[in-house]
């Protein structure tokens, strides 16, 4: 129920709200932080097969990575949300654009 960030996040404006992530992969931990989360928990441990309560279910350091990644990702994806041309966008504007009575490189007009 990764929806309930939303209702947590409208009912408390002004306090962080986590996810505490207890699923295998990393599309619960992606939709968190897509959703607002402002931060993430996942247990960890450094051998799946080793004696306790948690390792089995904990990310190893490739599952963990994996999972650090895409939440980053999210942050990359979401941008600024400004309205505003990329840097690639800048770029080709200034080189093909054209100009009153000029041509775009090679073409006639």
């Amino acid at each position: 129920n990764v929806a309930r960030i939303r209702t947590l996040r409208n009912v408390y404006p002004n306090v962080p709200i986590g996810w505490s992530d207890h699923t295998e992969g990393t599309g619960c931990a992606i939709v968190a932080r897509a959703l607002g989360a402002a931060y993430c928990e996942r247990h960890f441990t450094l051998d799946n097969l080793l004696l306790g309560p948690d390792h089995n279910f904990s990310a190893n350091p490739v599952e963990l990575t994996a999972w650090v990644d895409g939440i980053r990702e999210v942050d990359i994806t979401l941008g600024h949300g400004r309205i505003e041309p990329t840097e690639v966008e800048l770029v080709n504007r200034k080189n093909w654009r054209r100009k009153s009575g000029q041509t775009i490189r090679g073409a006639s007009a």
